[in-house]
């Protein structure tokens, strides 16, 4: 059986979050205002959809 890609997703999102925590700790308010929402929605697509579509299989084909 052949093992599906990785896509780095999670990953990413958790750079992207370690990012977005450094920057929210030097006090950089106007780029935070500017990047907080494409990041938290980039983290939560990337760690939630993933976790309902392993419990659930909801995006893969149904058989006919």
């Amino acid at each position: 059986m052949k093992q599906p890609s990785k896509t780095w997703s999670r990953e990413t999102a958790a750079i992207l979050l370690a990012v977005l925590c450094w920057t929210i700790y030097q006090e950089n308010t106007d780029l935070v205002e500017v990047i907080i929402w494409p990041i938290t929605t980039y983290a939560s697509v990337a760690f939630g959809l993933r976790r309902i579509d392993v419990s659930d299989k909801l995006f893969q084909p149904k058989p006919s």
